[in-house]
């Protein structure tokens, strides 16, 4: 799992704001939920609030699938 600083998050965020996109949508599940809300607000501050900011939250059903193969005897290489 690859974890972005709060910070290169913001940066990204506000140069495609300021040069190429008219809005930007901030996706997160999970814990890192509440990192995406302060990055949106932070944002939207920033920017002296001439942006709005729009949060919509939901739920996701997740299934996890495993195999019986994978049970009996684990197969060789790397998961990522």
């Amino acid at each position: 799992m690859i974890k972005t600083h709060i910070i290169a998050q913001f940066k990204k965020c506000k140069y495609l704001l300021d040069r190429k996109f008219d809005f930007v949508k901030i996706h997160a599940l999970g814990k890192a939920i509440n990192q995406a809300l302060c990055l949106a607000l932070k944002i939207e501050e920033e920017m002296h609030n001439s942006i709005s900011v729009n949060i919509l939250t939901g739920t996701v059903e997740v299934f996890y699938y495993f195999n019986r193969i994978w049970l009996v005897k684990k197969p060789k290489g790397v998961f990522v």
